[in-house]
This record gives C-alpha cells, structure tokens and sequence, in this order.
C-alpha cells in the first residue's frame, strides 16, 4: 500500500507542477484561492480526504471555476476513485481556458494511466493466485507500460515467462522496455542483468531474424525485410548484425540523411565505417554521392574515399539471371594475372606454385553467390536431382552442401535444358581454377582479396573464427572487388579441373586442366571451419570425383561469354 501510495504522490506532483493557472483565470475568480491553494498543499501531503473536503466547499462558491473541479479530480485519484476523478476533470477541461486546457489533460491521462495499472496490478495478482500464470504475466506486464514507476510488475512478468511459462523471448521483450523506458538507474541495470542471463535463449532467434532480413534486402523486398529487422531490434538493438543490416536496408532508398546518419552513428556500437562501407547495396548510386565521398574523405582521407568509390563502383558489375531460379551473375572482363603464390607468402603451400602468368582472353560471367539450397531444390522438386541434407544447418539462401561433383553435373545439366542452353558454347558450367582463382583475387596480389590485414577477414568471410560452426546466408559478408561474394569461406567450391600437385602442366589460357582418369577435382576457397590461411586466394584442396559429398563443399557457377 505505501508502494501505491507514492506512486500516485508522484503522479499527482507531475500533474500539480505541470498546470500553471493563466493570471486572467486566477483575478477573475480568486473568491476561492485560498481552498484551491490548501487543496494543493493538502494533496502534495497525500491528504486526501481533507483536499477533497476543502474543494468540495470550494465547489460550492463558484462552480464553473474549472480549477476546483481540477483538484477535486487530483483529490479523487488519490483516493483511487478512478470514475469521479475522470467525470471532475472532464468538466475542469470543459471549463477551463485554452491556455490551460493542455494541463487538464495531462491530468486526465493520468487518471486513465493510474486506473489501468492498479486495476492490471490487482488482477495479475489474483491470475497468479489462480494459478493462470499465463494471463498473470500478461497483466503485470500491461502494469508497467500503463506506469513506467511500476518496475516490479515488469520485472514479475519477466520472471513468470521466463520462469513457470518457459517463454525466454517474452521475457525479454518485457525486459528491454524495463531497460530502455524507466527512469530508475537501479532498475535499468537489474533489466541488463536479467537479459545477460537470458542471452543464449534469445540470440539464435536474433540471428535467424537477421538471416531473413539479408536475404529479403538481396530479393529488394524492403517492407518483408523491415519487419524482420523490427523484431530482432525489439530483442537487441544494439547487436552488430541488426546494426548493419538496419543500414543495408536504408540504402536500397534514396534517403541520404537517414544513411548518414547511421553511418555516423556507428561509433557509438563500436563499429566501424570501413568494416561495412562495402557492403552497401547500390554501391554505384552511393559512390556517386558526393557527401558520402565527403564523409570517407574525413574519415581516412582522400585515397581512401578514391579506392572505396571504386569499389562500390565495381560492385555493380553488369549483372543478368536467366530465371528466377537462376543465379545471379556477375560478368567479369578479360584480363591477365599471375597465378599462384610466392615462396615468401605467409600459409603458403607448395601445390600454389610455380607462379606462372595467366591470360583469360575472354569475357565470362561468375556467380554473384555460390548456388544456393533455394536453388537446387528446384532442380530437386523438378524431379532432376538427387536431394541432399543439410546437417540442421538450414537452407533457404545458405550454400547447398552435401553435393558430390556428380549432383553439381546433374544440377548444371538440368539448368541448360531450363534456359535453353543445352550444347550451347556459353552454357552454365563449373569454373576452371584459373578463373577462380581470376575472380577471387579481383585485381589483388595479396593474400586475399581485400589485402594482407587477417583482422579484416571477418569482413568478407565466415571460417572457424565466426561461423559458429555452421553454413550462412549467401551475401550476408562484403563482396570482393568483383562485386563476387563468399570466394572466401562458407564453402569450399567444387571446380572443373582435376587436381594436380603444381601448376607444371596446366593451360596458361584460362581452361582447365583435364585427364584420364580423373579421380579427384579442386576445390577453392576455404569453408566455415577452416583457419584464416585456408581462405588465402591461392590456396588448393581436393575432393574425390566418385561420390564424396560434405557439409563444407558447395559449388559456384560460370558461363563464357564470346
């Protein structure tokens, strides 16, 4: 009772202090300022029953002054009468000025507020005393978002979902509100602490979340993609991914403020502009922005803005897709590289060697992603390929695994006769080593793509470090120069070539390198659980032609474009 007692003290001091009476009011009728001012001082000493005495007398004398009328109804919430309190300051709203109107409502909100929470209150306490836990947490939780002073109704609906109801995510959500909307620093820090706790229940939901948002931006469906965002926000805002995909999604628009302003307030969550620059969906229309190249300009410099620019610049590569169910590509020019790695580069293995230069004098087109669970199964529900499973890993936009270098002839197979390029010169296919390794370094002789830094790699790659030992969402790292994403890590590539120890024997022109019998084919790229050295741009594996499938091996696709 005292608890209740000093919340509507509180309440009635913000109502008492908000209202300050218009001059004209207070000389027109100031037969009665002495009770109105006995009234308050009554009030603010919780007095309730003498306060609505002294202005019922009030009311006597002048009737239509709106003022009495205006603590008779602080009077009458005191005492939780709830009904007379509305109908008094109704009538003190009816009556009173316009200058003052704006005071008598905040009154009126209150009452309402007030009859709410208490009334919530009283019925969650008999609900749990029932035994309904599930409408008791519910009533104690709508306690608190009718008054915010009401923590202990939040933190009890908290602990009756997480608790008896084995709702974690409710939990939480009750929790954030507790944290984000009381003015209490005690109870704010009790909310972050009780979430902590509940983390690892809420954390694979946020991620899922995030995961459908990135494949929504991809498809351009904005409004899908900002409801799924939504819900993760409402969980965990201030988690990385949401952050970045938050912003992925406000540059499909054209709001250029909004984008500024999120880039600039990424320092707060201890993200830096650089680390997801590159991931901007239209990069060409942004690095076209000149207060975008203005804000990399002050950031890093100009150098830095110029190399950025062409980045996004280059992430926007002619593209075109066949069908809906066909991937992405991305056409590449022609062009010469050395391929391999020096005796000097760090991780190196002596199968990357001898360097030797390299001349694709042709234009062909790479798969922007790596060909996804969505995409094969349509090959799949075609009745054309053999099905595979994923391990629980997921599939939706995840790189298909599990798929023997056979499945990936199959799937290529059924592909051509989908868009009629059956026997054609430039029909789907694998790609060769050299145009792998051509397209994963994207102009770039260090050890990947991006440079020599190993900290940056969690950019543009998911391996052992951050892969949480499982496959993700295609696209959902930054792109290569290419605008090509994942030709580091999330799975291994399945190629055309046969394997080989060296580079002595294969073709300097592009082609792969083939023989009889071919027993084991090159795999490129490194998967989620390999080390940072395995997803180097040169780096070379192999897998058996004859059946050998594995959740860390998928495939990307090609086409020659004479």
């Amino acid at each position: 009772m005292r608890r209740i007692k000093r919340n509507l003290l509180a309440a009635l001091a913000m109502c008492g202090a908000a209202l300050i009476f218009s001059p004209s009011t207070v000389f027109a009728q100031g037969n009665v300022s002495f009770e109105i001012q006995r009234a308050e001082t009554l009030i603010a000493q919780g007095d309730y029953v003498e306060a609505l005495a002294t202005v019922r007398s009030a009311i006597s004398k002048a009737p239509s002054d709106y003022r009495v009328r205006y603590y008779s109804g602080m009077a009458l919430l005191g005492l939780q009468r709830f009904d007379e309190a509305r109908t008094e300051t109704e009538l003190a709203l009816s009556l009173a000025p316009e200058a003052d109107k704006a005071g008598v409502q905040r009154l009126l909100d209150t009452i309402a507020l007030q009859s709410v929470s208490l009334t919530a209150e009283a019925d969650a306490e008999a609900a749990l005393a029932a035994g309904l836990n599930g409408r008791a947490a519910r009533l104690f939780a709508q306690a608190f978002a009718a008054d915010k002073s009401k923590t202990e109704a939040g933190f009890r609906a908290a602990t009756i979902y997480a608790g008896p109801l084995g709702q974690p995510i409710e939990a939480v959500k009750v929790l954030r509100k507790l944290e984000q909307q009381t003015a209490r620093p005690e109870a704010r820090t009790r909310a972050a602490n009780e979430i902590k706790k509940l983390e690892p229940a809420y954390t694979p939901l946020v991620i899922a979340l995030v995961e459908q948002a990135s494949s929504l931006i991809f498809a351009d469906n904005v409004s899908e993609a900002a409801a799924r965002l939504s819900e993760a926000a409402v969980l965990d805002s201030g988690r990385r991914e949401v952050i970045i995909e938050q912003l992925r999604l406000t540059a499909l628009g054209n709001d250029s403020r909004a984008l500024e302003a999120q880039l600039l307030d990424l320092s707060r969550s201890g993200i830096s502009i650089d680390s997801v620059i590159r991931l901007l969906p239209r990069g060409k229309y942004w690095a076209e922005q000149s207060w975008l190249i203005q804000l990399l300009e002050d950031y890093k410099g100009a150098e830095y803005a110029r190399d950025v620019a062409r980045f996004l610049t280059l992430h926007n590569q002619p593209v075109f897709k066949d069908c809906s169910d066909c991937p992405t590509m991305v056409v590449l020019p022609s062009g010469s590289f050395t391929m391999g790695s020096p005796g000097s580069e760090a991780g190196r293995y002596d199968n990357e060697g001898p360097q030797r230069s390299v001349r694709i004098g042709y234009e062909f087109a790479v798969g922007k992603f790596e060909v996804t669970w969505s995409q094969y199964s349509a090959c799949v529900s075609a009745g054309a390929c053999p099905a595979a499973t994923d391990d629980r890993f997921g599939q939706g936009n995840r790189p298909v695994t599990n798929v023997g270098w056979n499945y990936a002839q199959t799937y290529i197979a059924w592909l051509n006769q989908k868009t009629g390029l059956t026997g054609s010169s430039d029909r789907y296919r694998l790609l060769t080593e050299a145009e792998w390794e051509y397209a994963a370094r994207a102009g770039s002789q260090a050890r990947w793509s991006f440079g020599e830094d190993e900290s940056s790699l969690g950019n543009y790659a998911w391996y052992d470090s951050n892969s949480g030992n499982r496959t993700h969402p295609v696209g959902s790292k930054t792109a290569n120069g290419f605008g090509l994403h994942d030709m580091h890590g999330n799975v291994e590539e399945r190629l055309e070539d046969c394997y080989g120890a060296g580079y002595s024997v294969q073709p300097s022109d592009g082609s792969a390198f083939v023989k009889s019998p071919c027993y084991t084919r090159v795999v490129r790229g490194g998967s989620w659980r390999d080390l940072p050295q395995w997803l180097r741009s040169t780096y070379r594996d192999s897998a058996n032609t004859n059946g050998f499938r594995s959740n860390t091996i998928g495939f990307r696709l090609a086409r020659t474009l004479r």
